[in-house]
């Protein structure tokens, strides 16, 4: 018998705005209205534990299993911020990488998105932060960079303007999660 670690879940975005560094846009609130049953799930069950979390729990059967978070209008536009991130909980005494990968259009794990992810060991607390802007100095006034015969190399990896889903999950378990 497999014990199951459970990761619970909040998102929040934090905002690129120098003079607000507090600034954040909330992108799920898993509380009140929210409905379980718009997330997708892959070899995984999610339900709301308490205010503001999901518990996913994931098998070991498929490569990625996990849950998708889809934009609710079909789309945000977060063009103003420069990371989401997901406030998470393993409650098992296990550790588990969990991945976050922010999509647009055509994503296919390689393209058209950006991906990270962060150990939790067994009862730990962790916020993950998915860049979505891995050269946020573009969006500054202009640097003047001496000495250099280029700016530093800008990834297109992820348009921040055309978000359309984010995917919570763990990469080729051996057991459940």
């Amino acid at each position: 018998m497999y014990k199951r670690s459970f990761i619970i879940i909040t998102l929040v975005l934090a905002s690129l705005s120098f003079a607000e560094r507090s600034a954040q846009f909330v992108l799920f609130e898993f509380s009140g209205d929210f409905d379980v049953d718009t997330v997708v799930t892959s070899d995984a069950a999610v339900n709301r534990v308490r205010a503001g979390a999901l518990r996913i729990e994931t098998g070991h059967e498929q490569k990625w299993p996990g849950i998708t978070l889809k934009a609710p209008d079909g789309k945000w536009d977060l063009s103003q911020f420069e990371y989401v991130s997901l406030d998470l909980k393993n409650v098992s005494d296990k550790s588990v990488t969990v991945h976050c990968r922010v999509d647009n259009p055509g994503a296919d794990g390689r393209k058209n998105c950006v991906t990270d992810s962060v150990e939790l060991l067994g009862n730990q607390k962790r916020t993950l932060a998915v860049r979505l802007l891995p050269t946020p100095w573009r969006l500054s006034e202009p640097l003047e960079l001496i000495g250099m015969r280029g700016y530093p190399a800008y990834s297109d990896k992820i348009d921040p303007a055309n978000v359309t889903q984010m995917l919570v999950f763990v990469s080729s378990p051996k057991s459940d999660h």
